[in-house]
């Protein structure tokens, strides 16, 4: 499917990576209206700016298409909006205003978004497509343009905050404060620690008989998933952990300073990682 979108031709403005996350998409009405739209230069910066982050993409995706599906609400409404450049007009804040109200899932009954966190994405998007705009029509020497765009960030800046941000971030809060945390048991935590170790010991004892290329891959998983447990962190900040990075790892013992106050455990984690070399 990526490989058939290719063939719909898409503005030869948008930078060769910005092309490829839009035919990556999922090819419906939204990606439709972003490849025909100047949706495709919003993505531009994004790439210059994450595009060598492959785990990036995704959020430039994301980010493009909020922008699509705010579009084609803005549509249903006044339909003489064709294009994000008609939208960014001082005169259509209201209807962007309406549109991000849609796509948010906001309830008039509750004054609640359903999902404040678009709400607030869509308030910064749209405003950095219209500073986007705004250099477009600096370049071409559209004095009209530049002065709709312009007018149109200065009341994304005064008023967006007012009918926007104010309750989505309420509603955000108030989602905070009522879900359930779950925290797991010591006893859930020690099975799944002594799992892991049963699926890298096997791992390690079929390797050492034959080399398979799914018993490797099963090991790698394992030791990830054994890294972010110890981690307690995200697991995208184990994940884009590199090798190179690990080599480089500075291999000099610690300060005497610094051993004093790191805990009993730390230090024996220390002297172990150490020793491994």
């Amino acid at each position: 499917q990526a490989n058939a979108s290719e063939l719909i031709p898409i503005p030869n403005s948008a930078s060769s990576g910005c092309q490829k996350i839009i035919c990556s998409m999922q090819q419906d009405a939204v990606s439709f209206c972003i490849k025909n739209d100047l949706i495709c230069k919003f993505g531009d910066p994004l790439y210059a700016k994450h595009g060598h982050e492959k785990s990036q993409r995704g959020y430039m995706s994301q980010m493009m298409r909020e922008l699509g599906r705010l579009l084609l609400e803005v549509r249903k409404i006044d339909p003489t909006v064709k294009t994000l450049k008609d939208l960014c007009k001082p005169g259509q804040f209201e209807l962007a205003v309406e549109g991000a109200k849609k796509v948010a899932g906001y309830s008039e009954d509750s004054e609640n978004f359903a999902k404040p966190g678009t709400a607030l994405k869509i308030g910064y998007s749209l405003k950095r497509a219209a500073e986007v705009l705004i250099g477009q029509s600096l370049m071409k020497g559209d004095k009209e343009s530049e002065e709709d765009s312009k007018k149109f960030a200065e009341v994304m800046d005064s008023s967006w905050q007012t009918y926007i941000s104010v309750r989505a971030r309420t509603s955000l809060e108030q989602k905070r404060w009522n879900k359930d945390e779950a925290i797991p048991l010591s006893e859930d935590v020690v099975k799944l620690q002594n799992q892991l170790n049963k699926v890298e010991q096997d791992a390690k004892e079929k390797l050492e008989v034959s080399h398979s290329q799914a018993t490797y891959r099963k090991l790698m998983e394992c030791t990830l998933a054994q890294i972010i447990v110890f981690n307690r962190r995200r697991q995208g900040e184990v994940s884009k952990l590199l090798i190179e990075t690990f080599e480089k790892w500075s291999k000099a013992p610690l300060n005497d300073d610094v051993l004093k106050s790191v805990t009993k455990l730390e230090r024996n984690l220390s002297k172990s990682a150490h020793s491994s070399y």
